[in-house]
């Protein structure tokens, strides 16, 4: 169960920055997830706000290319 991404399906910021804040950095995983959930629901700012958490940006092995692509549809 990913309280992370139920927080980036639902577009609750709040919630999302609070979960964020309990995380390690090697959540790979639950922001791969998270990530790609809350930009096919459109949820900008829950997008933007994933991808400024520290380390996102330099990991590799996220899938962000998906994420803009089902952002854009």
């Amino acid at each position: 169960y990913n309280l992370l991404n139920d927080a980036a399906v639902s577009g609750n910021l709040k919630v999302l920055n609070v979960l964020l804040s309990l995380i390690s950095y090697d959540a790979t995983s639950l922001m791969q997830e998270a990530l790609i959930s809350a930009a096919e629901c459109g949820h900008v700012d829950i997008v933007k706000r994933l991808l400024e958490f520290p380390g996102v940006n330099n990991d590799d092995s996220l899938n962000k290319t998906e994420a803009i692509v089902q952002a854009a549809k």
